[in-house]
């Protein structure tokens, strides 16, 4: 089975209708509760599905759930600061909602680490033109 094949057969119609009334966004709602987009990010990490980056890749930025994935899956991996910055900076670009900003930044743990040099909240605040960040 396929990443896109476990997470289409995840959608639950009660889910996409709830969440469509509760999110302003422009992307397409498949209809994930978050636990079940936690496991499959989990397993997207993990490896489960192949070379990480070739299926993060894979997954679309116009649905909020696959976009949900991503945002999990990069919060996860480990990787250097350049290629960190570099993968925040593109789920960065791509958040249309206050779900899809929340729930990453709830899941990046690294912040924690970096804000002590500054120069990670920096650089994001740098990409996104907001000086508070």
């Amino acid at each position: 089975m396929t990443p896109k094949d476990t997470i289409y057969n995840g959608a639950d119609e009660k889910t996409r209708a709830f969440s469509a009334k509760l999110i302003p966004t422009k992307k397409a709602i498949i209809g994930l509760k978050t636990p079940f987009v936690e496991s499959v990010a989990k397993d997207i990490a993990a490896g489960k599905y192949g070379d990480v980056r070739i299926v993060v890749g894979s997954l679309s930025d116009d649905v909020y759930e696959e976009l949900l994935i991503k945002s999990f899956v990069v919060a996860k991996l480990k990787t250097d600061d350049e290629t960190k910055r570099a993968d925040v900076r593109n789920i960065v670009a791509a958040i249309d909602n206050w779900a899809n900003c929340d729930m990453f930044v709830a899941r990046c743990k690294f912040i924690g680490k970096d804000r002590e040099k500054s120069s990670f909240l920096s650089s994001l605040a740098a990409h996104s033109g907001s000086p508070d960040l």
